[in-house]
Order: C-alpha cells, then structure tokens, then sequence
C-alpha cells in the first residue's frame, strides 16, 4: 500500500541548550485516531540547531509497544555541521487484524558529536497515541480554491486546497466553473470536470483540475462550484489572466528566421565562387 505523507499539528518544542547545543523539534507529538486496519501513514518531525551549529549525533528510541505499528529507517545518525534542520520520517503501518490504541513516547536524544560529557545530552519526549477504528470517515474541507495565470491555448486550471481528516481517500464529485468578463456582466461559458484527483487519506494537499477554453487574453472572473452528493460546497469568485501565448508565435517565426538567414549565407557563397 502507499506511503501517504502528511502534515502534523504545529506543535513546538522551542530551541534548548546544553553548553553551547542549541536544538529544537516541531512538532512534538504524533496523534492518529482515525486510522484503519492495514493503513500505512508517514508522520514528519522536523528536527533543527541554530547558533553555532555543530556536528551533532542523534539516537531515537521508539519504545517496542510503538514498535509494532510505528517504525523509523535510522534511529542513529549524525546530523552534519552545514545541515541546520533535518526531517525525521516515521512510518506507520498497521497491521490488517490490528484493532485498540497503542501510546507511549519516543525519545529523540541529541548530543554533540565530540562530547564525552553524558550532560550535553538532550533528549526531546515525543507523545504518540494511535487509534484504530473499525469503521470509514469522510471528513474533508476545501480550504481555498485559486486559478493561476494562464497562456492563451493551455488549460486552464483549478487548484484547490483540500484538508482530509478522514480515513477514505476524497474528492468532490464534480466541478462547475462558470466564467464571465471581469465586470461580470456577462457569463462567456459554463464548463464542468468530474476528473478530480483524490486526496489521500489524512492528508492536507492541493489537487488541480484542468479545463479546455478558447478565451482570448484579458482578464475574466470565474465562479468556481465544487459538488459533493448532489449539494454544492459553496462559491468561489476569482479573478484571473489570460495572457499571449508569445511561445507559439516563436514556433512559427523562428525557423522562417534561421531559414532566411541560411538562404543569405548560401547565395553569399556562390555570388564568392563566381
């Protein structure tokens, strides 16, 4: 099954000190409560020094009643001197028959890689609580949706920023975009998508949805209404740019441009050898 990389909650150990080891971690805890028997997610821990950074040996101790769900490729390395922040990557992988909750805390440790003294150690507590249920959630939210500037003759395109906080893989069902003149005067087309990309489980990402138009360069506002089980979710209005496509007029004109000047240097030759 794939590996599905997700954000944390934004909590945060600040720097701390030991001697001259300046270390912080974000965030400080890995919470799974939604998660299905034979999941697999990957939780990220940023690990950083700052100051005077040093080469710095790291040792992470994951208890063994994590162990069985939750695992990390290298509990011991050295985090190099150039290097101010590093991601610590965990693995969860729940097993198919696996049910209940497993809690505990992880200890990362930090100590200079040249110390001898046990006392310029720190070690960084990470709270885990992982629960398995036995039943699918959808829960998901479209945060913002936005359109980018867009070249005549090239799709347009959607994106929308999707937090899903369920355990099922989601989407909206289809996408209505109305686009009118900037003034919104006038509705110019009404084009629809049912090809959305799913945002994996436990995950908080942006999924793009292309359309086909024919419009000229200028400036129009599109009405952007995203479906789900018959209901809408709401309106967006953006405002957006079509600009000229100078790319395709270069591929027509530059290689009139080299033939010319190709035909010029021949001629020249021969008008020489004559």
């Amino acid at each position: 099954m794939k590996l599905l990389p997700c954000l944390l909650a934004l909590a945060i150990i600040p720097a701390v000190s030991a001697g001259t080891l300046n270390v912080g971690i974000s965030p400080t805890s890995i919470l799974e409560d939604r998660l299905l028997p034979g999941s697999q997610v990957e939780r990220t821990i940023q690990l950083s020094q700052s100051g005077e950074t040093q080469d710095l040996m790291v040792t992470i101790e994951i208890p063994p009643a994590l162990a069985v769900w939750l695992t990390i490729v290298n509990d011991t390395f050295m985090l190099p001197s150039d290097r101010s922040i590093t991601l610590l990557a965990f693995h969860i992988d729940i097993p198919s028959d696996s049910q209940g909750t497993r809690n505990g805390t992880i200890a990362i440790k930090v100590r200079p890689r040249q110390a001898s003294d046990i006392g310029t150690e720190l070690v960084f507590p990470v709270h885990v609580n992982m629960t398995v249920v036995g039943e699918e959630i959808s829960d998901y939210q479209i945060k913002h949706i936005s359109i980018p500037e867009t070249r005549q003759g090239t799709p347009l395109l959607v994106n929308l920023d999707i937090d899903n906080k369920g355990n099922i893989p989601a989407r909206p069902d289809s996408i209505i975009l109305h686009i009118a003149d900037n003034h919104n005067k006038s509705t110019l087309m009404t084009l629809e998508s049912t090809t959305i990309r799913p945002v994996p489980p436990l995950t908080k990402t942006t999924t793009t949805v292309a359309f086909t138009t024919n419009l000229a360069p200028g400036q129009y506002l599109a009405t952007v209404r995203p479906f789900s089980n018959g209901s809408a979710l709401g309106d967006e209005n953006i405002l957006f740019d079509i600009t000229e496509n100078t790319a395709k007029h270069g591929s027509y004109t530059m290689p009139v441009i080299a033939t010319t000047l190709l035909m010029a240097l021949v001629t020249g030759i021969m008008r020489k050898r004559r």
